[in-house]
């Protein structure tokens, strides 16, 4: 739980300083002298394969700029003729390999391996990293063709940074997204703009780590003529910022110069928003004085390019805000808090609630402070809720969870979770009023689909914990609050002890009333089931058992129930090895004269009940025996039997 929550908080400062948005050296302006080669683009000069040496493709600098640049350079792709066949000329984000003398064969492609040690000459590896969603790939080109049918290309590929070729031998589910044009035609230095297509390779569930782009003078291998050039600069990846659409109650809204209204009052609920950018995100804030609602969207790259955002206002019906009701009084609660993730339950916390009575009778309820699973919420606070005749009170809906008052914590996640909830946390409250000093409420948090697991929060209740062991069948169990007994249980009281070793039991429960300690009785056993009430005052002794609530040394002489050598019965505690008594546990109060010598009792019959704890020899004849379910038996069977009408254990 604490890994999934500093997940949600930590993500927005680690991802930051890892992304990246753009492909390096994209207006060709570094060239490193050693290299030949555009620094972290690569032509034949640093191919592979065993025809590497024979390509006349060639990739250069040139002084050829596209109009308006502030730069200096380019790059040209020129393609030559090996033995009268066409030799592409080809730049890539990746490494070229050259293994065929069939310029159609897949064999010769440019590929990408995120793992891969091999590096240039400049040291760097033959991959582009990316961990963007960029909406389109934009760049200037100028194609100029020696003869023959024009067909210049690009191609990028977003990946998730496994191995990847282009051209492709075979289908790769490793693609993100992909951008393509194919036929570039004849012409003078032209700005294009190609979409990514990420639709199609929606079911490969990947993410992005890498791009393999690469430019060719012609889309088709072996075509075109020796001489066609292709220059290349100003390789941008871009990242929209744009609304598609804005709609309130289901109503399409239409922006002019970025502006709108609509003829009502705002509610959140009801606006619905459709960003353009593929990871772009909107961020909405409304000023109740002015009615103005206000929303950001920002393109995905936003931490390498503060301004690529866009704001659009829609202007709502103002209506004068009620006053909030004057507090007449106020008070502190300090209860016991349980929190439940999922079905894990932490140890008790001490908790303060601040109440404060509004001139309307309503109240402001705030639990400060909120620790979840040991990492600090803040206040989880609640204005002007109704509170019924019965002293009880609820509220369903959202909050905004607050930064706490404890100047000892030095980060809180409610913004953090608030935020990521859109502005608003779901909450679920049932809350009441017991006495004048003491308040009891139940908190779910619907916050599962963020944290991981429901939040579900007591405050002021008891908590009770009943299990059996399913070895021994046996248990004991009490609470402070009624508790309905569950299936397959059996609970009783126990009423008398015998000099011969035998205990008498009274009729089975179906409620557990509040302080009264039973014995637990379960064929099967019982995994640990958790109880949540309201704690009565009473003392927790009925009969001959006595229950605690919390750990409790067994009192000397007493009993405790125990499976020794495959017996199970309440056993004599002696001076010097006092076992403890578990919260919610029973013990056996040491009976008076003529029971009180006798070291350990067992289960015997109860006359009042027909429960009989007496094993009956297997061959012995039953009579009229059946099981609980009603069916007639011949043999005894494990567990509860019913025997010419009397209940009978084995």
């Amino acid at each position: 739980m604490k890994k999934t929550l500093l997940t949600l908080c930590i993500a927005a400062f680690a991802f930051g300083a890892q992304a990246q948005y753009q492909m390096q050296n994209s207006n060709f302006e570094a060239w490193t002298a050693s290299s030949g080669e555009p620094d972290h683009w690569h032509g034949f000069k640093s191919a592979k394969g065993s025809y590497a040496g024979w390509a006349k493709g060639t990739l250069a600098k040139s002084t050829d700029k596209r109009p308006g640049s502030t730069g200096t350079y380019s790059a040209v792709i020129t393609a030559g003729s090996v033995f009268g066949v066409t030799n592409n000329g080809t730049v890539t984000t990746g490494q070229l390999q050259a293994s065929s003398m069939s310029a159609a064969n897949t064999a010769n492609h440019a590929e990408m391996d995120k793992t891969s040690t091999a590096t240039d000459k400049n040291g760097d590896k033959f991959y582009m990293p990316l961990t963007g969603h960029p909406d389109a790939l934009k760049c200037w080109v100028k194609f100029a063709v020696k003869s023959g049918s024009p067909n210049a290309s690009v191609s990028a590929v977003i990946t998730d940074g496994s191995y990847y070729q282009d051209p492709e031998d075979k289908t790769y589910t490793n693609k993100v997204a992909v951008a393509k044009n194919t036929s570039i035609g004849a012409c003078d230095w032209t700005e294009l703009t190609i979409p990514f297509d990420y639709d199609s390779y929606e079911s490969n569930g990947v993410e992005p780590a890498a791009i393999l782009c690469t430019f060719g003078t012609n889309a088709s291998p072996g075509k075109g003529t020796s001489g066609d050039a292709v220059y290349i600069d100003d390789v941008e990846l871009i990242y929209y910022s744009e609304l598609s659409t804005a709609q309130y109650n289901g109503n399409t809204v239409t922006f002019t110069d970025g502006a709108a209204s609509v003829d009502a009052e705002y509610d959140s609920s009801l606006l619905s928003l459709t960003k353009k950018g593929k990871g772009a995100t909107a961020e909405t804030s409304y000023d109740e004085s002015t009615a103005l609602l206000t929303i950001t969207v920002k393109g995905e790259n936003i931490s390498e390019d503060a301004t690529n955002c866009h704001t659009y206002t829609i202007q709502f019906n103002t209506s004068a805000p009620e006053p909030e009701p004057a507090v007449v009084s106020s008070k502190t609660y300090t209860e016991d808090l349980y929190v439940t993730l999922g079905t894990s339950t932490s140890d008790k916390q001490v908790a303060d609630v601040t109440v404060e009575t509004l001139e309307n009778g309503n109240i402001n309820f705030v639990l400060k402070n909120f620790v979840l699973d040991g990492m600090p919420v803040g206040n989880i606070a609640v204005k002007n809720i109704e509170v019924a005749k019965d002293n009880s009170f609820s509220f369903k809906g959202g909050i905004q969870i607050a930064e706490g008052d404890d100047p000892t914590v030095e980060m809180w996640l409610g913004p953090v979770i608030t935020e990521q909830c859109g502005g608003s946390v779901p909450l679920d409250m049932n809350g009441q009023f017991i006495g004048e000093d003491h308040v009891v409420v139940y908190i779910s948090i619907n916050i599962a689909e963020f944290v991981g697991y429901p939040v579900e929060v007591h405050l002021g209740y008891a908590r009770s914990s009943m299990a059996v062991n399913a070895e021994a069948k046996y248990g004991t169990f009490c609470a402070p609050f009624d508790v309905e007994v569950p299936a397959g249980v059996q609970a009783y009281t126990v009423v008398g002890a015998e000099a011969n070793g035998l205990l008498t039991l009274d009729d089975a429960l179906s409620i557990i009333p509040a302080n009264t300690p039973v014995v637990l009785f379960a064929e099967s056993g019982l995994e640990a089931v958790e109880y949540f009430g309201i704690a009565e005052e009473g003392t927790p002794s009925v009969g001959l058992l006595t229950g605690v609530y919390e750990n409790t040394p067994a009192p000397v002489g007493s009993y405790v129930l125990q499976n020794l050598n495959d017996k199970v019965g309440f056993y004599q505690v002696a001076e010097g090895s006092q076992p403890t008594i578990g919260a919610n546990r029973c013990y056996l109060t040491a009976p008076t004269s003529p029971a009180s010598g006798v070291k350990a009792f067992f289960f015997g019959e109860d006359d009042a009940t027909g429960i009989s704890y007496k094993s009956f020899p297997s061959g012995e004849d039953l009579g009229e025996a059946y099981n609980l379910a009603g069916q007639r038996i011949s043999r005894m069977q494990r567990g509860i039997n019913i025997i010419n009408g009397k209940k009978v254990l084995k």
